[in-house]
């Protein structure tokens, strides 16, 4: 389309608009034609929309449930941690239980000690308990636990350190 034929049909366009106007009768009747013509746009508009709004809607409701399974997972993560650490201070608990009823058991004069250090160079031969010449350890004292013997004291000092070896 040339452009003089479109200038010329937008004045014939406005010149037929605006003759149409001039009585408020047909400016009803046009506007009448207007929204019975554009309705099924309006509806299908509307519709659109209102199913815009609703996918929105549940991309929102989808975020938050995303955040609150990551929530979720954290804290299962956190329950898994303390549930590991329970089963350690059970575990801690029937052996510490089981060398008390070893003590209760044996005839022996039984020193409880722990193992505080090991020698780097002879891990395998000797370790440093908490127990020294103030609790009565002295050299070659057998060292027990409740599965039997397992080795002997090698020397003690006056603190609270006495290096043990094992056979």
């Amino acid at each position: 389309m040339k452009p003089l034929n479109l200038i010329a049909l937008l004045l014939f366009l406005g010149g037929a608009v605006w003759a149409l106007t001039r009585s408020e009768k047909t400016v009803r009747e046009v506007q009448n034609l207007y929204f019975t013509a554009m309705s099924p746009f309006l509806k299908s508009g509307s519709k659109l929309e209102t199913t815009a709004r609703e996918f929105l809607k549940e991309t929102h409701h989808s975020r938050e449930l995303e955040t609150e399974l990551n929530a979720i997972q954290g804290e299962i993560g956190r329950l898994r941690i303390i549930e590991s650490r329970y089963r350690d201070l059970e575990s801690e608990n029937n052996r510490l239980r089981s060398a008390l009823d070893y003590k209760t058991a044996t005839n022996f004069n039984v020193i409880a000690a722990q193992v505080i250090r090991r020698n780097p160079t002879t891990w395998w031969q000797t370790v440093d308990i908490n127990a020294g010449q103030e609790r009565g350890i002295g050299a070659q004292l057998a060292v027990l636990t409740n599965e039997g013997l397992v080795g002997k004291t090698d020397a003690f000092t006056p603190d609270k350190i006495a290096p043990l070896c094992f056979f």
